[in-house]
């Protein structure tokens, strides 16, 4: 049978329960007190007060209510200091090299096979910034069905 998700808790979870706790920890999250569950961005373990214990970054990966955190963290597994880090490496500039745009979009590989849960992404397809302009012709470009519709359409009608 499942342990009980709360750490350090070796209970074991409810039988056909969603929530995936022991019975104890369920009624403490029922009534909305405090939890301490481990940080699924860093791993470190933290107290989670808010929203019944439904957190799910410390507050050093994600301030409350941060929408840019949330957004990073959801999306693409990294942080606001990590997005920093990668946007000063590359002096705000889009990372293609023609482009003198400043980078405010995150470029991932889209088959990435690793597991994301909820995220679009994760730390290691994540690749760099781009301008949001290069970022979307990007992603045109990487699907095949799009990049062989449109190589046929362009020997139909001209221009290749």
């Amino acid at each position: 049978m499942a342990k009980c998700t709360h750490p350090p808790c070796e209970d074991e979870a409810l039988p056909k329960s969603k929530y995936h706790m022991c019975a104890r920890h369920r009624e403490r999250e029922r009534k909305g007190q405090t939890l301490f569950k481990y940080c699924a961005h860093c791993g470190n373990y933290f107290e989670c007060p808010d929203r019944g214990g439904r957190r799910l970054y410390c507050v050093d990966c994600c301030p409350p209510g941060d929408r840019r955190a949330i957004y990073l963290l959801n999306s693409y597994g990294i942080t606001v200091q990590m997005f920093d880090a990668m946007y000063f490496e590359q002096n705000g500039q889009c990372a293609f090299s023609n482009c003198e745009k400043e980078a405010t979009s995150v470029d991932h590989w889209h088959g990435c096979q690793e597991p994301h849960g909820n995220a679009v992404a994760c730390t290691r397809c994540v690749r760099a910034l781009l301008c949001q302009g290069c970022n979307v012709r990007l992603a045109t470009v990487e699907d095949p069905i799009y990049r062989n519709a449109a190589f046929e359409y362009l020997t139909e009608y001209g221009g290749v």
